[in-house]
């Protein structure tokens, strides 16, 4: 033997939606590449292959429903031309009708499912199918296709095997394999920032731990606001109680009714800001068009800029585009609307969603929802936002420093509409809130956590205007704040090889120039590197145009391929589907680029005419710096009503 274990072409750590993802598209678009066998190795921690952790039945509980809808569902391919024909509605209409009825699906087929959200265990069960499909698919075309379940790669090194850079993996079991490509998959991390408090519950995740570790009818904390706190919310009241259809006036709702032993069951979600997400409408996919968000109006104002794409700019045609697109809005519309910069627009909104009562809100948003749900028409402003999602994935690379500043104080508010929840959650969570068993509570930046006396409990307090101390006590508390991308923090010996191997790197923005960064360096997220000042945001630094770890060394070596949460401090919303698909899509093109695969010709698939990735080649951090002297924007600013 070579030393080094069994040599591969490929070799993907997780079989998650990613690593799913990634089969599929070598599996439909290539095939193998010289007389040899070509070996692919797929490695997966768990028992489960396609779901991964957001979508496994251990992870989750049928309550949790994914933020997507039925035809806008698909792991093979981006882009989906009709949302009647996605890749998991074809699954479901080829599942026997008594099979879908035991998993709480309609027997028959029903027009909501194109609009409808579906249990996250149902999509996982659609990728489980497509994962042993894409399999058999690659077996079939010669590829030799090696599954480990239930192993784990506890550390990647660079090595040269036969003349070919590639990458030595360590495998439990004490076993090792080489891997020419590489691909990580790992997905989900879980960092628990108060290992030594028995009552802190570091993840929601999974839904099953959360039970078993709260009592019946306990006084439970909940910090976060957003998708994973509501899921945190439904796995409590799963546990303390059932949701019961009442009827009155011709209107039905939801009342919760906690079970026996359990009356005094509590749940109190803290947030900065304290806002739950919008309740989710119509959102299927390219129901417009984009006119000013697109390639030809941003590539301009970038090369113009130096390789920056000014924030302020771009928020001028996001409001033409929310013009042109939602002429219903136009009544409610200020008049200085024109001028109205990002920071006053977003206060406005905050402004207005604080002085509003939270039941009241979430009781009028489930009834614009459902009304949107029944006539086909999206919500004021949420279809635009949520379709948009690619278009801030794509800019946040071409934010100057002090633009990502401003950005990163308005993503909460852009989460609200670019990542809904569905109906069948607000329906839950408003009863709950209806019935007192759910309060939100607003507690800024300045909290403190801390282990309650004789280890009983968690102690939340914070200073909501920066003087007053509110205090208060619960049994268990939960971290609910979502995915965490600071590598540095994760401490798997996988991540932690690849922080050694010096195999990714900081994300350093820069600012325009050196006197704009002296107005920020007080800011939390700034860093000196080399006497110059940048934004350092959470996570690795990756090169967009084919989702790769950019190494901290100059030493040649193969693409190490990577979606996940260290992509969060380039992707703005990392979480979609399609963003997943769009990572692998990139990467093996990459693959055929780099002359590893061959496309198979006999394969055809329709293209996105309107794409809205891959502009320039910026996502590598090479912006040059721009003196106020040669800073310029382009754009013609004339009045919306003229267009």
């Amino acid at each position: 033997m070579n030393g080094i274990g069994p040599v591969y072409d490929i070799a993907i750590v997780g079989a998650g939606a990613y690593g799913t993802s990634v089969l599929g598209q070598i599996s439909l678009h290539l095939i193998p590449k010289g007389n040899g066998p070509f070996r692919i190795l797929m490695v997966e921690s768990s028992q489960d292959l396609g779901p991964g952790m957001p979508y496994s039945s251990y992870m989750t509980i049928p309550d949790h429903i994914v933020n997507i809808a039925g035809g806008c569902t698909q792991i093979s391919a981006t882009y989906i031309p009709f949302p009647e024909k996605s890749d998991f509605l074809l699954w479901l209409r080829s599942l026997s009708p008594e099979y879908r009825v035991s998993l709480g699906i309609d027997e028959s087929e029903i027009p909501s499912w194109l609009n409808k959200p579906f249990p996250r265990f149902v999509v996982g069960l659609y990728l489980s199918n497509r994962f042993n499909q894409f399999v058999m698919a690659l077996r079939e075309k010669g590829f030799k296709v090696d599954v480990r379940r239930l192993t784990k790669v506890t550390s990647v090194l660079p090595k040269n095997v036969f003349g070919a850079n590639g990458y030595e993996l360590d495998l439990d079991r004490k076993s090792k394999a080489f891997a020419r490509n590489l691909f990580v998959a790992t997905g989900h991390w879980t960092y628990n920032r108060f290992p030594d408090f028995p009552h802190w519950l570091p993840s929601p995740f999974p839904a099953r731990d959360i039970q078993d570790r709260t009592e019946l009818g306990g006084n439970v904390g909940i910090l976060g606001c957003s998708l994973s706190a509501i899921d945190a919310a439904l796995t409590l009241s799963k546990k303390n109680g059932s949701f019961q259809s009442m009827h009155q006036d011709g209107k039905s709702s939801l009342k919760f009714v906690p079970f026996k032993g359990a009356e005094g069951f509590r749940m109190t979600m803290y947030g900065r800001k304290a806002m739950l997400p919008q309740v989710m409408g119509v959102v299927v996919n390219k129901i417009f068009a984009h006119k000013y968000l697109t390639p030809a109006s941003f590539i301009p104002i970038i090369e113009a800029n130096d390789g920056f794409l000014p924030l302020d700019d771009f928020w001028y045609l996001l409001k033409r585009e929310v013009y042109d697109e939602v002429p219903r809005l136009r009544a409610y519309l200020p008049d200085s609307w024109e001028t109205v910069t990002l920071e006053e627009a977003v206060a406005e909104m905050r402004k207005l969603l604080e002085t509003t009562d939270p039941v009241e809100r979430l009781s009028r948003e489930l009834e614009e929802a459902k009304e949107s749900l029944k006539t086909g028409i999206p919500v004021l402003l949420q279809n635009v936002f949520y379709q948009s999602y690619a278009v801030f994935d794509e800019v946040l690379g071409y934010f100057s420093a002090e633009d990502r500043i401003r950005f990163e104080e308005i993503k909460t508010e852009l989460h609200l509409l670019i990542g809904p929840f569905p109906v069948q959650n607000a329906e839950k969570i408003l009863a709950l809130m209806n019935e007192g068993y759910l309060e939100v509570i607003k507690i800024g930046k300045n909290y403190e956590v801390e282990e309650a006396k004789d280890r009983s409990g968690i102690t939340l307090s914070w200073k909501p205007d920066g003087d007053t101390t509110f205090e208060v006590h619960h049994d268990v508390m939960i971290d609910a704040t979502g995915q965490k991308a600071a590598f540095e923090k994760d401490s798997s010996p996988l991540t932690t090889s690849l922080r050694k191997a010096k195999l990714m790197k900081e994300i350093l923005v820069p600012f325009r120039n050196a006197k704009e960064s002296l107005n920020h360096e007080d800011h939390p997220n700034v860093v000196t590197r080399d006497g110059v000042n940048y934004f350092r945001p959470s996570g690795a630094l990756i090169d967009i145009n084919n989702f790769s770890l950019v190494p901290g060394t100059e030493k040649p070596s193969a693409p190490i391929y990577y979606m996940g949460p260290f992509t969060m401090g380039q992707v703005a919303f990392p979480q979609d589907m399609s963003v997943v698909t769009t990572a692998a899509e990139r990467a093996v093109a990459d693959l055929i680029k780099r002359g590893v695969l061959e496309r198979d010709v006999t394969y055809e698939v329709e293209k996105d005419p309107a794409p809205m990735y891959g502009w320039l080649g910026n996502a590598s951090g090479r912006l040059h710096w721009l003196s106020d002297e040669n800073y310029k924007g382009v754009l013609v600013k004339t009045s919306f009503h003229e267009q």
